[in-house]
């Protein structure tokens, strides 16, 4: 349990200090995520895949905007739920639909309804873009490069090498980048566009997997459907 907690603990603290975090939302995220946190540690008795999940949809939520605790982002991710729909309309948050049992009764449960910042964005024109490294965790360097070389060649062969850089970003108008968490079986794989201009994501994806092959194949499909957002 200890080791797991200290993991969690320090993946919230990598995503806090090294994710481009919308600044609105900086501040929040810094004073409620530790309480919310050990609220969830101290009434689950499950620290394994459980609790890496949850930490992923808590974090994707955030970005999006979307102001969830960490024990609801719990059960979002499966913890005590089966299922989840978040809908996101003209950048305001209306509700997020629970199964809270296995007798499937659904509730509501509204998150809030300020605006929040645009996140969905269509892309025309074939924007330029600049492929950084991808994060995660320890023990997954050699991975996290690999899904860069794979994101970065995918986009270079569907959008142009021109319009494609490999870490410079001077001159491109998009970020991509992403990460590679590991879990207790398999990975969490995720990527996102990213205006460079606002530090806004306004385009996200996430896969689990569970193995390097299927990591590496899964990098591709996820490039792939990047590429279709960039041209």
């Amino acid at each position: 349990m200890i080791n797991d907690e200290t993991s969690v603990e320090k993946l919230l603290v990598k995503f806090r200090f090294t994710e481009p975090v919308p600044v609105q939302y900086r501040d929040y995220i810094s004073s409620s995520k530790r309480k919310n946190l050990t609220r969830l540690l101290k009434e689950k008795k499950n620290y394994g895949a459980a609790v890496w999940g949850a930490l992923i949809i808590y974090m994707l939520l955030r970005k999006l905007g979307i102001t969830v605790s960490f024990l609801q982002a719990a059960v979002i991710s499966g913890l005590t739920a089966a299922a989840v729909a978040v809908t996101v309309s003209a950048g305001a948050v209306k509700a997020v639909s629970m199964v809270v049992d296995k007798k499937r009764i659904i509730e509501k449960s509204p998150v809030y309804e300020e605006r929040a910042t645009e996140v969905h964005r269509k892309f025309s024109g074939g924007k330029s873009a600049a492929v950084v490294k991808f994060s995660g965790t320890e023990g997954t360097g050699y991975l996290r490069d690999r899904a860069t070389s794979v994101f970065a060649d995918t986009l270079r062969n569907e959008i142009g090498e021109s319009k494609v850089s490999y870490g410079d970003s001077a001159d491109k108008k998009y970020i991509i980048t992403g990460s590679v968490e590991k879990l207790p079986e398999g990975y969490i794989l995720t990527s996102r566009i990213i205006d460079k201009s606002t530090s806004v994501i306004i385009h996200m994806e996430m896969k689990e997997v569970n193995s390097e092959e299927n990591l590496y194949r899964e990098s591709r499909k996820m490039a792939l459907k990047l590429a279709g957002k960039l041209k």
